[in-house]
This record gives structure tokens, sequence and C-alpha cells, in this order.
């Protein structure tokens, strides 16, 4: 009697693994893209079977998934907004070199679920000798921060940006831990972006003899790091100390109400993140009346304006805001002197405002244009606006401002011009 040949069980489609056809193209190209990032052949990836592909692909990873941590008041619509900002984030930075055009969220998706997969694969004793190569490569890339620093780095650092943006320090910082776990119970994994909140700390404080009130300036909880206080050592604020004793930063309303008073066409969520960066950095000027005050930047390091303060005992109180256009201000001072103003005049104008150096034609009044080069404010005619502001003062009256700052004997006749804005306005 003949042997009866065994039966050969059909390899699984993909759909039996719960693959559909264009999930299963797009990982072969992931794939791929991992295997360079590792400095692997990409074609290794064409040597699998169809069957090994599938069982590789067995271990899914979600997108990460940003949630409130129990028992901190998140709102909801901040939720959808962390996880679309997070997500929009992660399809534009990329792994490794930009050629190879490997994205976050690939890698943090099918990319991961790869390296699992052939690790499981070769825990199984599979003989394929590519998944020993696969598998060795994956260690050394692991081991060497420098290699995926840009992607656990990069991903919480934007997460910290924008929860920075968001926060408020007279009411709620916000802050973030993360872990890897399965998303809602399911055989899927993913990372999970956990929000939480912070209440500000208020302390009141004495000054020229009225008690005010101040918050203090506080970064959220970062990964496993929890909230911190910022502060600084005394010789970095006062360079002529020798002092190493630790200063904690507080900042009390009036200030923050008169960022967002000259700094009238920036976002709250800017001037969060430009506020916080400078105490960061806390880089400082000292006057020439002997008064040393904090620069306030963007992230492009272009000085907006300065933060008066005063130090009690081991805490420094930020006072106010003061723009560049101030007399008191070096270039506030060299402004004036070139244009024979004074600072009530600049204020008359609306020049303590970042909304009229982008909303004036400086090619109609040269003399203003020329004066804002020599003392160094140019720049703030460059900066784009990002919140819209009446144009009403700027946009219809340049040949009034012209008129302002024409020479007449080497100076504008400023009384003239200023009695005739006051009749219209």
């Amino acid at each position: 009697m003949a042997n009866k040949r065994k039966k050969k069980t059909p390899p699984k489609r993909p759909s039996e693994y719960g693959i559909t056809k264009s999930y299963f193209d797009q990982f072969a190209v992931t794939a791929r893209k991992v295997l360079q990032l590792m400095e692997l052949d990409p074609a290794i990836y064409d040597k699998f079977t169809k069957r090994q592909k599938q069982e590789i692909m067995r271990i899914k990873f979600a997108v990460p998934k940003v949630v409130a941590k129990p028992g901190h008041c998140i709102p909801q619509r901040l939720i959808k907004a962390i996880q679309q900002a997070l997500y929009e984030f992660l399809k534009i930075e990329y792994v490794g070199d930009k050629r190879i055009g490997l994205t976050v969220l690939d890698f943090s998706t099918m990319g991961m679920a790869f390296i699992a997969g052939v690790k499981v694969a070769k825990s199984k004793n599979d003989n394929h000798p590519n998944y020993e190569l696969i598998t060795k490569q994956c260690e050394i890339y692991e081991s060497n921060p420098e290699l995926n620093k840009n992607l656990i780095s990069n991903f919480i650092r934007y997460i910290q940006y924008v929860l920075t943006g968001v926060s408020k320090l007279n009411f709620r910082i916000y802050g973030f831990d993360w872990v890897w776990k399965p998303v809602d119970n399911s055989s899927l994994f993913g990372a999970h972006v956990i929000l939480s909140e912070t209440k500000s700390e208020i302390v009141n404080f004495s000054y020229k003899g009225v008690v005010r009130p101040g918050y203090r300036v506080t970064m959220g909880e970062f990964a496993s790091t929890p909230p911190y206080h910022l502060g600084a050592a005394y010789n970095r604020i006062v360079k002529t100390s020798t002092s190493t004793k630790r200063i904690e930063f507080y900042i009390q309303n009036h200030a923050l109400n008169r960022l967002k008073e000259r700094l009238d066409t920036v976002s709250a969520f800017h001037r969060n993140i430009y506020l916080n960066s400078s105490l960061l950095i806390c880089n400082t000027t000292t006057l020439e009346s002997g008064k040393v005050v904090i620069r306030l930047e963007n992230v492009y390091k272009e000085l907006l304006g300065y933060l008066p303060f005063t130090i009690i005992n081991h805490n420094l109180f930020i006072l106010s805001f003061i723009p560049l256009s101030s007399p008191a201000m070096p270039e506030g001072k060299l402004l004036c002197e070139a244009l024979n103003t004074e600072k009530n005049d600049l204020i008359f104008l609306g020049m303590d405002k970042l909304s009229f150096y982008q909303n004036t034609d400086f090619d109609t009044v040269p003399h203003l244009r020329d004066a804002l080069k020599k003392a160094g404010m140019w720049h703030l005619t460059e900066m784009k606006p990002e919140e819209n502001f009446n144009e009403s003062l700027y946009g219809q009256n340049s040949s009034t401002i012209n008129r302002f700052f024409r020479q007449q004997a080497n100076e504008p006749n400023k009384e003239e011009i200023l009695g005739e804005i006051e009749k219209i306005y």
C-alpha cells in the first residue's frame, strides 16, 4: 500500500492574520526603511517568505495615544488638541537620516512591530539566517543613544513644548508622563502620553510698600521627572556677583498683562514659550542705571523686550515687561535720540506695541525706518503677526506718521502733528 502523502497546510491569507493588503504593503515599505536605518541591505526583507512576513506582522503597535492622568482635571478639548498636534508632528519628524524617509509615526507603529516580530520569530528557533543578523543590528542600534535620540528625545521634547505653550503660570501648569502598554485592553501596544496638571503656587511679596501676589514659575511633569520650579544661580542673574545661591522665579499678573498688551500680535501659546525659554536661559542686561533686567527673546534669539525684577531673600519677582521702545532701555534710548521724541510720544503712536512695527509702511517713513535700524529694532518689523488685531490706526495713517517723523530744521515738528492726531482720534 502506497504511503499517503501528507497534505500541506496552505499558508494563511493576510486576512486570517487580521492583516489587510494595504497594511501588508505599507509594512514592507517601512520594514525596508528600518533595515536602511540600521545600515542593512533593505533587500533582506524580500528574503523572508510570505508566511514569515505575516508572522512578523502579528505584533502591532498603535499610534501614540493621549489620555488624562487619573484624578487630574484635563479638559477634553485639550486632550484632543494635543492628540492632533502630536499626530501631525509624528508625520513630519524623521528617525535617522531624512533621506531614508522613515517618519517617527511609521517607526513607532510598523517599524517597532517589525523589530519586535523579528525578535519573537528568532526566539521560536526559526532557522532563517537573517533573524540573527537583524536582531544583532537592533541591539547595536538600541544600545547607542546617539542613533535613536530623535525617536525618544524629540518625541517627548515636542510634547513638553506644546504643554508649556498651553499652560498658564497664574492658573494651571500641564505636564505628562508616558508609558508603553496595551491600548484599551486589546492586543495592540502603543505609547500612552498621560497628561497631568499642577496648580499654580502663589506667594505674597511687598514691593514699594504694596503687597502683591507672585506666581511661581513652574514647568509641568516631564516624562519621569516631577514638576519643577525655574530658578538660577545668583551670579547668572547678576554677572558681577560670585554668589552661587539659587534664586527662585516668580511673576506677577501685571507682567503677564503687559506681555499680552505689548506683544499684541503674538499668540498666547508663543508668549508662554518665549517667557519660559527666556527664564530657562536667563540672559540679563545691565542698564546704565546699574539695574539688571532679563532679556525676553523669541525662539530665534530675537530680542523682544525686557523683564524688570526685584530680588527679595532668595526669590526673584518679575514685575513687568518693558518694550524695546522704552527710553529706559538701550534700544529705546537710541530710538528717542534719533527721532527727538519722548516716551509719551512713542506710547501715543503705539510704538510700545508689536503691531505698530508689523503694520506700518516704513517706506513712507524713511526717517523712522533708519532710526529703527540704528536702534537695533528693525527685526520687529520682520516678524509675522499671529493674531488678528486692529489695523485702523496704523493701516490708514502712514501719512500722519510720516509727517510726525519728517525732518524740519533737522528735527520733526512733533507738537504740530501730535495736535493734529489728537483732533482725529
